[in-house]
This record gives C-alpha cells, sequence and structure tokens, in this order.
C-alpha cells in the first residue's frame, strides 16, 4: 500500500516520465544517417539529462511535501507540467527522417521551447520550490537570461554559449555528486 507521500509524488513522477518517453522517443533519429541535425539532437540530450536530473532531486528537494495544501500541491506540480510543454513544443511527432525538415521544425519551434524552459528555471525560484543556495538562484537567473537571448537572437553562436554553459553546469552538478 502506498503512503501518502508516495501517492503524492505519483503524479509529477507521471509527468517527468511522459515527457521522457517522448524525449526517448526522438532517440530514433540517431539511427538515421540523413537527420542528423546536430543543435536538435544536442537539445534533446540537453532535455534528457534535465528530465532525469529533476526526478533524481525531486524527493530531496520536497521532503514536507505531505504537509503542503491543495494550492502548495498545485505549485509543485508546475515545474513537471511546463517541462512537459517545453518537450513537446520541440518534439518532432512524425517519423521523418530528413535533415533539413528537422532543421526547419527546430527553427520554427526553439523559441517556444527556450520560453518554457526559461519559466522552467523561474518556476525554480519559487520559495515553495527553491531548496537552493542564493548562489544556485544567481545561477538560475543567469541561464533564464542567456536563455532569453537564444529566443532573441535567432544566431547559431548563442545557442553553443547556452550548450557550453550547460556543459559547464553539468560537470559541476557531477563534481557535487561524486565528491
Amino acid at each position: 500500500m502506498m503512503d501518502q507521500i508516495e501517492y503524492l509524488y505519483f503524479i509529477p513522477l507521471l509527468i517527468y516520465g511522459i515527457a521522457l518517453s517522448d524525449i526517448f522517443s526522438e532517440y530514433k533519429r540517431l539511427l538515421h544517417a540523413n537527420s542528423h541535425y546536430w543543435p536538435y539532437i544536442i537539445l534533446i540530450f540537453i532535455l534528457s539529462e534535465t528530465a532525469v536530473y529533476n526526478v533524481y532531486t525531486l524527493y530531496n528537494l520536497h521532503k514536507n511535501l505531505e504537509t503542503n495544501n491543495y494550492l502548495q500541491y498545485w505549485i509543485f506540480l508546475g515545474p513537471p507540467i511546463i517541462f512537459m510543454l517545453a518537450v513537446n513544443s520541440i518534439v518532432l511527432k512524425d517519423d521523418a527522417t530528413n535533415k533539413e525538415k528537422l532543421e526547419k521544425h527546430f527553427k520554427e519551434r526553439v523559441s517556444n521551447t527556450y520560453l518554457l524552459m526559461a519559466l522552467y528555471i523561474a518556476s525554480h525560484l519559487i520559495p515553495l520550490m527553491s531548496a537552493g543556495t542564493t548562489i544556485d538562484n544567481l545561477v538560475r537567473i543567469f541561464f533564464i537570461l542567456v536563455i532569453l537571448l537564444n529566443v532573441f537572437s535567432k544566431k547559431d553562436w548563442a545557442f553553443y554559449f547556452l550548450v557550453g554553459l550547460y556543459f559547464i553546469g553539468l560537470i559541476l552538478k557531477f563534481n557535487k555528486f561524486i565528491l
């Protein structure tokens, strides 16, 4: 029998699971040599890691979930819902293996994904959702600004700058868990 905390975690974990299912379905494009549009592939990998990390840290960030009221529970569901919307805004729903079609889709939809990811990060600044330090929150604000730069610049260098910062953050994140 599930206890209250397991019951309350079911919905956000289900939402992350649906998003991960959509993301992992995109891995099939790696098998088609003529559909390798690198910005799309990189973004899919970033979304994969982000989802897995948030599932991994979900319990540690919200140990007192059973004491929240109904409104607080909806606030708690906000980030997973926003993340799933971000994933659905970029994932190509058909089995197209044409690189040009994938590139066109990416360029048409990526601004929406960026805006949703900025909102997703911002949702972690809400006091109920934030378990980080002041430094963590400053890093979140910096990433929001860099993501918004990508929305408005639409330049390749801005995307690769964001990816570079993401990988630096990923290395720091791994060091935190290893050390």
